[in-house]
């Protein structure tokens, strides 16, 4: 040490030196860092640094207009070292004390306490204060800086509750929450989703349940952009409703621009914050995903995403997801999702749809109904009188409704009939049978719905003729493999069997 000058005062280096040098390069220990405000008074700045809890080492009056706190930083590198004072100073400035920013290297100078500076003493206020280590106040801060609401006590709550939020789709899903759609490929979840939208958006009913009208937005993630509008288009047209209200809906086309959902849900919050959304759907998911699917704690952390967009916009998040492989009949209907047990429970609302196996004498019974409601169309459009010439058998019987169009009906408008009926049957042949299962957090479990896809639509099958249907590869399959197994010889294997006496 040699002499100082006493209008100036002296410093001291707080972190060890390699005897080099004094600059960032020649410190061989991140120890501390120099927490230092003066855009206060210095009550104030005392204050607030012991609010906070700063880890401070020791804490020196500069002879001036600051307070000098040597803080705890103990990083075992230079730009863990950074990261730490940076945190440092952010804790800092978010709570009133402006840092000058020069500080923040390690090979800064502080005020060194016992000399004197322009008349006043620079000395020592206090030492070890605060808590003990960075990390300890860190953990510290965060505890209290969490963003978590308050406890609620129920005795002060009991005779003014809250509101429950609308619904959204009734008896299903609550405005706010969450909803997913799972179901194995060629289910139609796409297509059942963006009959969704649009009974979302004419305030039409669902499947039978009816929706809240409003804006929706269709997040698509899997088609092309042309073919998502055309089939918006087609179903329109497929569920006869007039498109009155197309401004309620929103597409945003993602295919090979999608990102990670964690970083998809920043993007979305921020254009859909003043949209005025009741429903967001986003489809499908697999695009999406970040981490392991089988991963509970991953998919965990992937779906509080879905919350943070509820959060943040006050509207609900439908999404899509696939079946896992094999037979799903075996299982309950929350299991069958691919991927972790995270996704049964943490929707509100789970409907699954699981492929129905249909019986070639069923499908026989759909064309000869389809057969007779298209005859009568025909002969009722040439002879309103149809009762007159019709029985109620006749009506119901594929093979007499075809002989009184014969009789009733002219050539060429038989002709066309007969063409009609060709690509009515076919179309039939082709259909697919569903069933719809729900697992409901905010409301009782719905009784089963059986659907036709009628492509591009589901229908409800109003008849009842899939109430006796299986699941595909449910129970009854599995039992009757085992019974064709049972029937079939037992194969020989070239050995003589033992007999006993």
């Amino acid at each position: 040490m040699g002499d100082y000058k006493p209008e100036a005062g002296a410093w001291v280096q707080f972190n060890p030196l390699d005897g080099k040098g004094i600059t960032n390069e020649n410190v061989t220990d991140y120890r501390y860092a120099l927490v230092e405000s003066d855009s206060m008074p210095l009550e104030q700045q005392n204050a607030v640094m012991r609010e906070l809890e700063l880890p401070i080492a020791v804490m020196v009056y500069s002879g001036g207009k600051s307070v000098h706190a040597i803080v705890h930083i103990d990083a075992p590198t230079y730009e863990e070292y950074r990261r730490r004072v940076d945190y440092l100073y952010r804790v800092c400035k978010d709570n009133g004390l402006e840092i000058d920013k020069q500080n923040r290297n390690p090979s800064r100078l502080s005020r060194l306490p016992g000399v004197i500076r322009n008349g006043k003493k620079q000395f020592i206020i206090d030492r070890n204060i605060g808590k003990e280590s960075f990390d300890e106040w860190k953990d510290y801060i965060e505890s209290i800086n969490d963003s978590l609401p308050d406890t609620e006590c129920l005795k002060n709550e009991w005779d003014n509750l809250p509101e429950l939020a609308p619904c959204l789709i009734n008896g299903i899903l609550r405005q706010g929450h969450k909803m997913l759609v799972a179901g194995p490929a060629k289910a139609g979840k796409s297509f059942a989703l963006i009959e969704l939208c649009i009974s979302i958006a004419e305030g039409k009913p669902w499947l039978g349940f009816e929706c809240a009208k409003g804006k929706v937005l269709y997040v698509n993630l899997e088609l092309d952009r042309a073919s998502c509008l055309h089939r918006f288009k087609d179903v329109y047209s497929a569920l006869d409703f007039e498109p009155a209200n197309l401004a309620n809906i929103d597409v945003w086309n993602l295919r090979g621009k999608s990102i990670p959902m964690d970083k998809l849900a920043p993007k979305l919050i921020r254009r859909a914050a003043k949209k005025s959304y009741i429903a967001i759907i986003i489809d499908p998911i697999y695009k999406v995903i970040t981490g392991d699917e089988n991963s509970a704690d991953q998919m965990a952390r992937f779906c509080n995403q879905f919350d943070k967009v509820c959060t943040e916009l006050g509207c609900a998040v439908i999404y899509c997801h696939h079946h896992s492989k094999g037979s799903q009949g075996g299982k309950r209907s929350m299991d069958r999702a691919s991927g972790s047990g995270v996704f049964a429970r943490d929707p509100d609302a789970l409907l699954d749809l699981t492929q129905l196996e249909i019986k070639d004498s069923l499908i026989l019974q759909q064309q000869d109904k389809a057969v007779c409601e298209k005859c009568a169309e025909w002969i009722e459009r040439f002879n309103p009188d149809i009762d007159e010439l019709c029985s109620q058998d006749d009506l119901v019987t594929a093979s007499k409704m075809l002989e009184i169009a014969r009789e009733n009906l002219k050539d060429s408008a038989f002709k066309l009939l007969k063409k009609e009926i060709s690509v009515l049957k076919e179309k039939t042949k082709n259909r697919t049978a569903w069933r719809i299962e729900g697992t409901l957090r905010e409301f009782p479990r719905f009784k089963p719905l059986n659907l036709w896809i009628d492509y591009p639509v589901h229908k409800i099958d109003m008849s009842g003729a899939l109430k006796d249907c299986d699941l595909e590869g449910g129970y009854s399959a599995l039992a009757k493999g085992f019974e064709q197994s049972k029937k079939r010889p037992a194969k020989k294997t070239g050995r003589k069997e033992k007999q006993s006496y």
